[in-house]
């Protein structure tokens, strides 16, 4: 195992410490040999017979994945892309018309330099992601429609962009049942893992789409020349969903946090790389609670692009809001008791179920989405600062 967390009940600092001493620590000194390495040991092809093993094997090691998928039309992407140039390139002014994300609904607009990433809560220092981004909710009577020409057409590839992923998010939980039930995974009570057991906690009949399951798209500013101090689009983070899928971005960026236990001078960022045409799917910290920790979210951060603006797409594949994760959690041989995340939630709740709706509001208190008074006060959280 490559990827190394230390136990809450150890006595290990919280998450947010120890993403935020990774923040600060350089690329690997073999980066450049693992980029290499580490792209051709995770590229998969989705067609093939062992892609759901393989699928979980690149997980286990990595925590991120690159797929080709031939399923999905080639300029869909890039057209999306270009619309999101046309859309970024507004006034704020514009762009603040879509609304903003709030407790009660996760799309709007975000505008730069208001994103705050959890790495840098819990110690009164706060940093700001540079970077500007649009949510879309997977169920479309969230979205504010703009009446005007851009603003439809932005609707329409947005929308396209949500039914896409969505059906690919669907398709990658029964690909990771799948792979998982190979691994000798059973389900809460013991019996045999169903190929099904995680789209049925992502969709449940003709229910609504969880407004979990979040399209993100971004527009980060290009730097002039490379900086030694990091300042990026996105700082260091795990992800606090189920696993998420990103289209290959227009400029690379994307970096993973790598740990060798065995020789730890070689731990450092290291950059992953995404042909045209692929996409990424990394897990997230529901998965790890899910699977009591033998997957592991991973760390990762984007780097701000040199020379040309940086536009990337994100969609957050989410669970029912009411799943309970203790409840769902699956059983296996290998399983540790509960993951750094899950301990580290239930302590911050105090008396509370741990369900998909709870963990992400947590998680919104942390980057300001929700109100850190309303957080402690009406839902009865307990703030980074006083971890």
């Amino acid at each position: 195992m490559l990827l190394k967390k230390i136990e809450t009940s150890s006595g290990a600092p919280p998450s947010h410490l120890w993403l935020k001493h990774l923040a600060t620590r350089p690329m690997s000194p073999i980066a450049n040999k693992l980029r290499k390495i580490v792209g051709e040991e995770i590229l998969l092809d989705k067609s093939a017979a062992d892609f759901p093993t393989k699928l979980i094997d690149a997980w286990q090691k990595y925590g991120f994945a690159v797929v080709k998928d031939s399923s999905i039309p080639r300029d869909i992407f890039p057209s999306a892309y270009g619309v999101n140039r046309r859309f970024f390139s507004q006034p704020v002014e514009y762009k603040e018309r879509l609304g903003h994300p709030s407790a009660t609904n996760c799309s709007g607009y975000i505008p730069p330099g208001e994103e705050i990433s959890v790495s840098g809560r819990g110690d009164g220092t706060v940093q700001k992601n540079v970077y500007e981004m649009v949510h879309r909710s997977a169920n479309a009577k969230d979205n504010i429609i703009l009446p005007d020409e851009l603003g439809k057409e932005f609707n329409s590839s947005s929308n396209g962009l949500v039914d896409l992923l969505y059906e690919k998010g669907l398709e990658l939980a029964h690909d990771i049942a799948v792979g998982l039930h190979e691994k000798g995974f059973l389900t809460p009570d013991g019996g045999g893992l169903p190929n099904d057991y995680f789209t049925k906690l992502i969709e449940r009949g003709n229910e609504n789409r969880s407004d979990l399951n979040l399209l993100r798209q971004t527009h980060c500013n290009a730097q002039a020349t490379d900086s030694t101090n990091f300042d990026g689009c996105s700082q260091a983070h795990t992800d606090l969903n189920f696993f998420t899928v990103l289209p290959a971005a227009t400029k690379e960026g994307l970096q993973i946090w790598y740990e060798n236990e065995d020789r730890p001078e070689d731990s450092g960022w290291v950059q992953l790389d995404a042909p045209p045409g692929a996409y990424v799917v990394n897990l997230a910290d529901m998965a790890e609670i899910l699977t009591g920790g033998y997957l592991k979210s991973t760390p990762h951060r984007v780097v701000s692009p040199i020379g040309e603006d940086r536009y990337s797409i994100v969609f957050f594949v989410g669970l029912q809001r009411d799943v309970d994760l203790q409840k769902n959690k699956l059983t296996h041989r290998s399983m540790q008791t509960r993951s750094m995340f899950e301990g580290e939630a239930l302590a911050r709740m105090p008396g509370q179920n741990l369900t998909a709706g709870s963990f992400t509001n947590l998680r919104c208190m942390d980057i300001g989405i929700i109100p850190e008074k309303v957080g402690k006060e009406n839902l009865g959280f307990i703030p980074l600062a006083e971890m």
